[in-house]
């Protein structure tokens, strides 16, 4: 058993080794920046489709969108974008966005134009084209007033609506050159990425990299960096190697603050982001055992909330007893939250209501969990406190890509998922709860669980339907009750972004919040 430790070791040195001297040729110069990606691999770059967060961070510096967050925030002060400006109507539903002009598209497409507006906006509405329509299913009419000019109107006020629209992974905003669209195809480009950004695709190698290049005509002020980038590196101590020999830049780091301590000790400089990922532990409600309530229960009497902290380190980890932490607007908090939706972690009480189910000798169960470390330590974790209630659970070990695709397909009975997204309680409620969201359908969003509950609908829908932001909350709070009282999805921890930069990498800004799940990098960002 030792040599078979010894050797397995021996062997990710050997892979850790050959990744760094290939990744020499990458970092070697100033003007040129590398980042060790978490995954294997990706899959797409149309943001169209359901793309994860390695991907994320190549789209939003590629792409843009009609209105961005002010540098490293989140926050309502929106800031032009492709957009210069924008008016709203009196009554809320109807934005009109007057673009930029002389933007152009990379790879010789042309100017951005009205016409990539009306093209992007009905695509993403398209549930056949896009994933994200649900999120445009209150636009009436995208019209184009004239070459630089777009109104968008709405079927009901969304007090949110440049939330909708702003540069971040989960909206579907990014715009999107028509012209590449007509000329290739929607299946080729998939993997071939035209923007606007400070940065244009360049090249992608499979399970190798992605690298960007200057774009030399973008609108905005030139990038300082002529080059970015993105190794795969799904092996934690590959990555960790490959930044100590200064053959990567920058990664995101697995949270844990022994690895913490031992880089700041380095200099290397550690920035932890918010808002918060929430994790929760999905079970598919169609699929025995997981569509008893009683099972379900046993579940969340399962999970002991403060082993994350110890393993992940206080830092970067909250326990997470309701759906949202406060941060998120119209969040049902832990103090408003009904007697009998109180989980903490009780083996005696899990066991019978298991018992009671019809499962008193326990249960066993396959489920699929992605290659990257956050998920796998995470899932080990509750792996073992599920064992202690009799429910024995087999990990299957796929890549990150293929767990993000195969989870989308009805029949997986335990999905564990983290989530971030602009901080409005709605946006989650519907993706992740309302009935048109369930994977099993083909208004399919990301509702793993296949729950549906006709009440819970109505509420978030009247929701959805008024201006009154006091009225909005309390109805999300009412979604988030039924949901508590069901458990389709069990609320496990939040965690803050960990990533990692070499004291030669200088962002350009203060990072406080992000909505990419990794550094952008953008015009200010330098090496020292």
């Amino acid at each position: 058993m030792n040599f078979r430790k010894s050797f397995r070791s021996s062997m990710l040195l050997v892979l850790a080794l050959v990744l760094m001297a290939n990744a020499v040729i990458f970092a070697a110069s100033k003007d040129e920046l590398t980042y060790g990606e978490m995954a294997g691999d990706l899959k797409l770059l149309d943001p169209a489709m359901p793309f994860v967060s390695n991907e994320a961070t190549i789209l939003t510096t590629v792409m843009e969108s009609l209105v961005d967050y002010p540098l490293g925030e989140v926050s309502t002060n929106f800031a032009p974008a492709l957009a210069q400006k924008w008016d709203v109507s009196k009554d809320g539903k109807k934005y009109t966005f007057y673009l930029r002009k002389n933007v152009k598209w990379h790879h010789n497409y042309g100017e951005f134009t009205a016409d990539d507006v009306v093209f992007s906006l009905n695509r993403y509405r398209d549930p056949k084209e896009s994933v994200w329509a649900g999120q445009y299913a209150d636009i009436t009419e995208v019209k184009k007033i004239d070459k630089y000019t777009v109104a968008v109107t709405l079927n009901k006020p969304d007090p949110f609506f440049l939330g909708r629209v702003a540069t971040n992974t989960e909206s579907g905003s990014l715009m999107m050159c028509k012209k590449a669209f007509e000329e290739n195809g929607s299946d080729k480009m998939r993997l071939f990425p035209v923007g606007t950004g400070a940065f244009a695709f360049n090249e992608y190698k499979s399970k190798e990299y992605v690298s960007l290049v200057r774009n030399e005509s973008y609108w905005g002020k030139k990038a300082n960096l002529k080059k970015i980038t993105y190794l795969f590196m799904p092996n934690e101590s590959s990555r960790e190697l490959a930044l100590l020999s200064g053959n990567i830049d920058t990664m995101r780091i697995k949270s844990d603050p022994k690895v913490f301590e031992r880089l700041r000790s380095k200099k290397f400089i550690i920035d932890t982001q918010g808002p918060e990922i929430l994790w929760w532990f999905i079970c598919n409600t169609q699929v025995k055992p997981f569509d008893d309530i009683r099972v379900r229960q046993a579940i969340a009497y399962a999970i002991n909330r403060n082993d994350f902290s110890g393993i992940f380190g206080k830092e970067v980890t909250l326990p997470l007893t309701t759906i949202f932490t406060p941060a998120y607007f119209g969040a049902l908090t832990e103090k408003e939250l009904a007697a009998s939706s109180k989980y903490s972690q009780n083996i005696q009480k899990a066991k019978q209501l298991l018992a009671d189910a019809g499962y008193a000798k326990g249960l066993n169960v396959e489920m699929l969990i992605t290659e990257r470390s956050d998920y796998q330590t995470m899932m080990l974790i509750i792996q073992q406190q599920l064992k202690q209630i009799g429910i024995n659970v087999k990990l299957n070990l796929v890549e990150h890509t293929t767990y993000h695709s195969e989870i989308r397909k009805s029949k997986n009975p335990l999905i564990l998922y983290g989530e971030l997204s602009y901080p409005e309680a709605g946006i989650i409620l519907r993706r992740f709860l309302h009935s048109s969201a369930c994977v099993s359908k083909s208004t399919a969003v990301r509702n793993f669980a296949n729950y549906e509950n006709e009440k819970l609908d109505a509420y978030l829908e009247e929701a959805e339907k008024t201006y009154d932001l006091k009225q909005r909350g309390e109805l999300y709070k009412k979604v988030q009750e039924i949901a508590m009282r069901d458990l389709p999805m069990i609320p496990v921890i939040a965690t803050r972004q960990a990533l990692i930069r070499s004291p030669k990498v200088d962002l350009g800004y203060d990072l406080k919040t992000s909505l990419v799940l990794g550094y952008r990098f953008l015009s200010p960002t330098k090496k020292k």
